[in-house]
Order: structure tokens, then C-alpha cells, then sequence
């Protein structure tokens, strides 16, 4: 059976407007205003319109706060589920969310959570922050900093093909301030990795395709999941799947596809 006969069968159950709104927007096709519009306004969209703060965000970024019941425990979990969605910009969801995030990486306002207390945080917080703006894309200049700092590293980490422990520690200590390998920014964490899949226009081939046979050969956990790529289907399915989405975003899915064999599961 095709994609297409699904997706034909599909729309004979009558989904509502969300379902017929990501089919669309999975299959590449047009999207009238009748249909967004009605999406917006579904239920699904109306919970993140309903929970979103005046400044944009959604209470904390990246640390949940356990005394606080939240339907959204935190910005980037929010981030999450508009990427589900597949909500572009344009709209005062996305709009808001997106400037307060890049109000975030010009210092603009506080970040929300506080610091923790080990060496990697600081650096950490603008790299969550780019990671999930970058979903949406922005010509922000802090933005395209931080994301120029860590291309600088990964290109260093492959210079010679392979990985080298070395360069990318080294590197990140000059341009971060700390060493990255193996803690929760390093390479493998699936901040860098977001962030590299939607920026990947501005990524080598050769460099991708170094950094993707890493990733998938490495036997490594992708960072703040349990996921090891070589282990496939043998990985929890749910954190997989988060893993696996980066690369249906539309079309920086090429970060994904660089390396045929390592994808298939």
C-alpha cells in the first residue's frame, strides 16, 4: 500500500481539521486559509494559545519546576509540541514565542530557570535557547553567533573525517570556555543535533555525512535520551521517535538522509 493510499483513507474518516492540516503540510501540499484557520482555532492549538505567558514563553525553558502542575512544563516541551503540529511562523503563537526566545539570546530578559552549578551550564543555556528557535528559523545576529560558534566546533571534532576528542574539547575550551565531550553538550546531545538539522543548508555534505556515520557508529546515547542509533527498533520507541522527527522537518530533512545506509530501520 502506497503513502498515498493512506493518506486516502485517511480523509475518508472525515479527521478533523488538524489531521487534514498536517497531511498537507506532510504531503507538500497547499494549505487553504479556511483550513488554517480552523486549525488554529482547534483544540490542539487553543491549549498552547491558552497556556502561553504574555511575554511569549511558557514559564521555565529547560528546567521543569516539580511544584508547579504545568500542561506545559516548560518552553522547550512547548517548542515540542508546535513542532508536532507543525506550526510555522506567522501567526501570534509562533510570532511571540519566537521573539521571546530571541529576546532570551540578546540578554533581553532574565533566563527563567536559574543556573545550575557545574561548568556546562552557562554555556548550555544559549545553545538550548538557539536549538529550539531554530525550528522555526531566525535571522537573529545572536542567533547566527551561536550557531556559527558550534559549526566551528563540529567542523574542528571531523576536521581529519573522523572524530577527535581532542579538537573538540580543545575548540569548545576557546570558544565556550569548557570542555564538551561527554558531558550533556556534547556533539551526541540532541541540542547540537536540532540545531545542526535545521541549520544543515549552511553544513558541508562531507562534514554531515562525517558527523552522521559518528552518531550512528559511535554507540553513543543520543544526549538527554537513552537512544543508540545502531541499536535501531531496539531503542524505547517514544525516545526514538523524538529523535527521528528532527529529520521531518520539512526540508532540512537532508541532515537525516546524508547517509543512506544508517537510516534504515
Amino acid at each position: 500500500m502506497s503513502v498515498f493510499d493512506v493518506v486516502d483513507r485517511i480523509y475518508k474518516m472525515n479527521p478533523c481539521a488538524a489531521v487534514r492540516y498536517r497531511l498537507k503540510r506532510i504531503m507538500g501540499e497547499e494549505i487553504e486559509p479556511e483550513l488554517f484557520d480552523e486549525f488554529y482555532n482547534s483544540k490542539w492549538v487553543e491549549i498552547l494559545k491558552a497556556n502561553q505567558n504574555s511575554d511569549g514563553g511558557f514559564g521555565r525553558f529547560h528546567s521543569r519546576d516539580s511544584k508547579i502542575k504545568q500542561v506545559f512544563p516548560t518552553t522547550e516541551l512547548a517548542v515540542d509540541s508546535i513542532k508536532m503540529l507543525d506550526v510555522p511562523r506567522g501567526n501570534e503563537l509562533v510570532d511571540k514565542l519566537c521573539d521571546y526566545m530571541e529576546k532570551l539570546l540578546r540578554n533581553e530578559i532574565a533566563w527563567p530557570d536559574g543556573y545550575e552549578r557545574n561548568k556546562w551550564y552557562r554555556p548550555a543555556q544559549p545553545l538550548f535557547v538557539a536549538s529550539k528557535l531554530s525550528v522555526f528559523g531566525s535571522d537573529c545576529r545572536e542567533y547566527l553567533e551561536i550557531f556559527n560558534c558550534w559549526h566551528t566546533i563540529l567542523k574542528e571534532a571531523f576536521a581529519d573525517g573522523e572524530y577527535s576528542i581532542d579538537r573538540t574539547d580543545i575548540t569548545a575550551s576557546k570558544l565556550l570556555g569548557c570542555d564538551i565531550d561527554g558531558s550533556y553538550i556534547g556533539l551526541n546531545s540532541i541540542y547540537p543535533v536540532e540545531l545542526f538539522a535545521n541549520m544543515q543548508d549552511r553544513i558541508s555534505e562531507e562534514l554531515k555525512r562525517n558527523y552522521l556515520g559518528w552518531l550512528h557508529s559511535s554507540g553513543r546515547a543520543i544526549g538527554y535520551t537513552s537512544v543508540v542509533l545502531s541499536k535501531g527498533l531496539n531503542n524505547n520507541i517514544s525516545e526514538l521517535y523524538r529523535v527521528y522527527s528532527i529529520r521531518r522537518c520539512g526540508h532540512f530533512s537532508g541532515l537525516f538522509h546524508a547517509t543512506k545506509p544508517l537510516l534504515r530501520l
